[in-house]
């Protein structure tokens, strides 16, 4: 396997997980919608709400990807990680 074969095969995984867990959130979001709401607003708040988050989700592969091809320190927000206390 070449290495534009490695390529295509790893965009083609990525693509049906980001398809593929995107459609089961907005499945699972309509389903619970449906239950507190009338279909038509159900289906247009979560619809949104998943279109959203998967366009986000692609603005941010692109700005780590960006930042892996770079080599940049990915660095966790200061005071996000846990405290020990004590000692």
């Amino acid at each position: 396997m070449d290495a534009s074969d490695e390529t295509r095969r790893r965009q083609s995984l990525f693509w049906a997980l980001q398809l593929g867990g995107w459609g089961l959130f907005g499945a699972g979001m309509f389903a619970a919608g449906v239950s507190q709401w009338p279909v038509l607003y159900a289906l247009v708040v979560k619809s949104s709400l998943t279109l959203f988050g998967f366009l986000a989700s692609l603005g941010l592969r692109t700005i780590y990807r960006g930042l892996a091809r770079r080599r940049a320190p990915l660095r966790a927000p200061r005071g996000s990680a846990p405290r020990r206390h004590g000692n």
